[in-house]
C-alpha cells in the first residue's frame, strides 16, 4: 500500500511540474520575448503613415458619404414635393366633386319640401270643404 502511495504521490508530482512547465512558457513575458525575437516592431514613422492614411480614408469616406445622403435628401424632397402636388389635386377634385353633390342634394331637398308644402295646401283646402257631420252606417 505504501508503494501504491509513492507511486500516486510521484504521478502527482509530475502533473504539476508539467503544469508549472506550461505556465511558465506561456506567461506574458516569455510571450513578449519570444514575439519580440521573431515579429520586429515597426517603427514610429511607418505607425504615423499608416495613422494618417487610415484618417485620410475616413474623410473621404465620409465625404462620400455626406455628398450621397444629400442626393438621396434632394430626390426624396422632389418626390414629396410632386407627392404634396397630386394629393392636393385629389383633395381639389374632391371638394368640387362634394360640392356640386352638395348642391344638387340641397336643390332636391328645396323641390321636395316645395311639394309638401303644396300637398299640404291642397289637404288643408280638401278638408275645410269637408262637413263636420258624421255618416250613419
Amino acid at each position: 500500500k505504501q508503494k501504491s502511495s509513492w507511486s500516486f504521490f510521484l504521478n502527482r508530482l509530475g502533473f504539476c511540474l508539467v503544469a508549472q512547465i506550461a505556465l511558465w512558457s506561456s506567461s506574458l513575458k516569455n510571450s513578449t520575448l519570444i514575439a519580440s525575437n521573431y515579429i520586429s516592431a515597426p517603427t514610429f514613422s511607418s505607425v504615423y503613415d499608416s495613422c494618417s492614411t487610415a484618417h485620410a480614408a475616413v474623410l473621404e469616406e465620409r465625404g462620400k458619404y455626406e455628398w450621397c445622403v444629400r442626393r438621396q435628401l434632394a430626390s426624396c424632397f422632389i418626390d414629396f414635393n410632386v407627392s404634396i402636388t397630386k394629393e392636393n389635386q385629389r383633395v381639389s377634385k374632391s371638394r368640387l366633386h362634394n360640392a356640386g353633390l352638395l348642391s344638387q342634394l340641397t336643390s332636391q331637398f328645396q323641390n321636395c319640401s316645395d311639394v309638401i308644402d303644396a300637398s299640404t295646401q291642397i289637404l288643408q283646402s280638401w278638408n275645410s270643404g269637408i262637413s263636420t257631420r258624421s255618416i250613419p252606417y
